[in-house]
């Protein structure tokens, strides 16, 4: 007899509620504009993490891209010891029948290499980017290897200066990770293509 995961409807409700989200509700087709969202943004924050406080050095990128835009995010998470863990993370979505909703490309060639999303190396099961107004959201949503179900979302709001960077991990429908920092607007002539 096969166990089901406790979790497995939360994933599947979080699986068709994105869904609906994405199709197309609207005859006509529209997209919110991420052209204000276009630059380098960089900041640092302190973190408690199990080992003590951490500095946090954070850099986002957002670019034009032949169907929508990309998104790079990066962050060297400085200890208290010296030791220095970098994480960087890349997406790029294209615009979707509804107005202000952005879903992956299946690749994108960056340098010279294609970068496809594949969830069996674990990128997230789930994506979609929403932006509404002055605020870019970003759902990445994954069943983990041991079984857990975790949602992060990336808020990027737009602030005079920069953005505004509110993000969230819940895992198994507990909050795990809060981090709220501003993000300085760096010059945009170097990263626009």
């Amino acid at each position: 007899m096969m166990m089901k995961h406790p979790f497995a409807a939360t994933f599947w409700v979080f699986v068709f509620a994105l869904a609906c989200l994405a199709r197309d509700v609207s005859a006509q087709a529209a997209e919110a504009d991420f052209a204000p969202f276009v630059g380098n943004y960089a900041g640092e924050v302190m973190v408690e993490t199990p080992t003590g406080p951490a500095k946090r050095e954070l850099e986002v990128l957002v670019l034009n891209e032949a169907q929508g835009f990309s998104v790079e995010w990066s962050t060297d998470t400085i200890r208290a010891d010296g030791r220095v863990k970098s994480d960087t993370y890349f997406i790029a979505f294209t615009p979707t029948e509804r107005p202000g909703i952005y879903l992956p490309t299946e690749k994108v060639v960056r340098k010279g290499e294609t970068i496809q999303i594949d969830p069996l190396y674990g990128d997230p099961q789930l994506l979609m980017c929403k932006i509404e107004g002055k605020t870019m959201t970003i759902f990445a949503a994954q069943l983990m290897e041991d079984g857990v179900f975790e949602v992060q979302t990336y808020e990027r709001t737009l602030i005079a200066g920069g953005m505004h960077l509110k993000f969230s991990r819940v895992r198994n429908g507990v909050p795990t990770r809060a981090i709220e920092v501003d993000l300085k607007k760096m010059d945009q002539a170097q990263t626009l293509r």
